[in-house]
């Protein structure tokens, strides 16, 4: 390849969970869906040079970090985004920055409304 790359970007997008979160106690007890959306720049250049995973940000490793952090009730949005991208930045050391959006669907407010959504960014 003749061109440095300068850098490049995976996406997770609207990667769908049932979690318990929510600041009033019924909401951790019955539960919602949950979507979550991550974008995360790196260095990418190996991973388009030659083709290999482990030049690249791995997304099922960004799943699994979702899939984790979701499992563990929590109140507020912005700390579910927060964890998932502190947690990101922590085990896939190839990502620069983070933005990581969390929507409770249906949230329930006294009014119909399709979401609610908190997002983060993160950076080295």
């Amino acid at each position: 390849m003749r061109y440095k790359l300068a850098a490049g970007e995976v996406r997770l997008k609207s990667v769908e969970f049932f979690a318990y979160h929510g600041v009033q106690p019924e909401e951790q007890k019955i539960g919602n869906r949950y979507v979550v959306d991550i974008w995360a720049k790196g260095d990418v250049e190996l991973a388009a040079k030659e083709d290999t995973l482990q030049g690249t940000i791995d997304y099922s490793l960004l799943y699994q970090i979702s899939k984790e952090v979701m499992a563990k009730p929590a109140k507020l949005l912005e700390h579910i985004a927060y964890s998932i991208a502190e947690r990101s930045l922590d085990e896939i050391t190839i990502i620069q920055s983070i933005k990581v959006r969390v929507a409770k669907m249906n949230p329930p407010i006294g009014a119909l409304a399709k979401e609610s959504s908190a997002t983060i960014n993160l950076s080295r």
